[in-house]
């Protein structure tokens, strides 16, 4: 485990790796997997870390709908 996942599993926490704006400017979608994960494995809905909040706001834009 390069990146320290198992530890982070361990820990209830969710991370990107790497840039987190660079991650998600990859693959907007990322931006929902990263909630779904969250829902499921964080204790209390207040643990988000403020750098992925920060760069979810920063590519937000990236998964708006075109109707």
């Amino acid at each position: 485990d390069y990146t320290g996942g198992i530890k982070d599993v361990n820990n209830r926490r969710i991370a990107f790796v790497g840039d987190a704006v660079e991650r998600l400017q990859e693959d907007y979608l990322r931006i929902l997997r990263y909630f779904r994960f969250f829902g499921r494995i964080a204790r209390t809905p207040d643990q988000h870390e403020s750098q992925n909040l920060d760069a979810i706001i920063k590519c937000r834009d990236g998964i708006k709908v075109s109707v």
